[in-house]
């Protein structure tokens, strides 16, 4: 996704990934390839992307590792911008078997991230990346089948290219490039996936 970001952007844009599936962000805070990352360059901005649910399950625990990353932002002179995420698919598991935790819909748990997210922004003063906004104004506009992968979890290629355009555009601080990255698999999309981002934008 971050080599999709670069290549929509419309001017340039060097991003660099270090993730780690299934970690939380604290997790990652603990990680030296982390630090050795943060330290390696004088970063413009750096991007957090914390495990789905955890914000509805752990929410100081979330919030305490947002706020180490948004001070270590504050001292290198960094932007800090936190994903707001997108729901699972209406066809997963989690909606029956985590109903308390995430609700009953995918509009009813991506309320509940976007109550979380404005909390954490609110308390640490930090920017959010509208990327469940941009998923959320898709999903009305497109079936969940051509952004989701079979589970109903993760994003699928046109699901990575929406989540590009939000971050070329908010990193860039102008337009994302509809064209910069097409794809057999979702060719019919590329303008559409442009324009659903700008909207959450």
């Amino acid at each position: 996704m971050p080599e999709i970001a670069s290549r929509l952007a419309a001017r340039p844009l060097y991003c660099e990934s270090v993730t780690h599936p299934l970690r939380t962000l604290e997790e990652h805070w603990l990680d030296p390839n982390v630090q050795r990352s943060l330290d390696a360059r004088p970063w413009d901005a750096i991007v957090l992307q914390e495990r789905t649910l955890w914000p509805l399950e752990r929410f100081e625990s979330h919030l305490a590792a947002v706020q180490r990353f948004a001070d270590r932002a504050r001292s290198a002179g960094a932007r800090l911008v936190l994903q707001r995420h997108w729901p699972r698919a209406a066809w997963h598991k989690d909606y029956v078997d985590q109903r308390a935790l995430v609700g009953e819909s995918p509009r009813v748990m991506f309320e509940r991230l976007r109550e979380r997210s404005e909390v954490v922004r609110a308390t640490l003063g930090i920017e959010l990346a509208p990327v469940g906004d941009a998923w959320m104004i898709a999903l009305s506009q497109t079936a969940a089948q051509r952004l989701y992968y079979r589970g109903g979890n993760h994003a699928n290629l046109a699901g990575a290219i929406l989540t590009a355009h939000v971050y070329a555009t908010l990193l860039c601080g102008a337009p994302s490039v509809a064209e910069g990255f097409r794809h057999e698999m979702c060719w019919d999309l590329s303008e559409p996936l442009c324009a659903w981002a700008q909207a959450a934008l």
